[in-house]
């Protein structure tokens, strides 16, 4: 039986890092959607290296490549379907946190983002926790 993951966006981010490390530290897989940044870094300056999904699924910490603002987070039919049977739980920790951002950038990250996280936990059938 294929083991399961935690599937995180924003896990490069400051909270969404210390989630992986909190993660880890409890010896569970991580799946993170990434846009920008592979690097994980924690608070205490801990780096988890994160292995491509494609190259290696089974790594401890893995990345994907997308985007919280598009649907299905712009990952392809293929790709959701192959997380699909990997993720037991979708953590949502994607988000803007600049308070100068227009609000365009607000509606599009937290606002479509959190919508796109439910309609993908949605699509593999498992639980959403939201962090705000």
């Amino acid at each position: 039986m294929t083991e399961r993951a935690v599937f995180l966006t924003g896990g490069s981010g400051l909270v969404g890092a210390e989630v992986v490390s909190q993660l880890r530290a409890a010896d569970r897989r991580v799946i993170v959607l990434t846009h920008r940044k592979q690097t994980i870094v924690d608070s205490a300056g801990r780096e988890f290296p994160a292995t491509d999904f494609a190259a290696d699924p089974a790594a401890p910490v893995t990345y994907v490549c997308g985007d919280v603002r598009e649907p299905g987070f712009g990952l392809s039919t293929e790709l959701r379907a192959a997380l699909a049977e990997r993720v037991e739980v979708l953590v949502h920790s994607a988000a803007t946190t600049d308070f100068a951002a227009a609000e365009e950038l607000y509606q599009e990250l937290n606002v479509g983002g959190a919508r796109n996280a439910a309609a993908l936990a949605l699509e593999w059938g498992v639980p959403l926790v939201y962090v705000s």
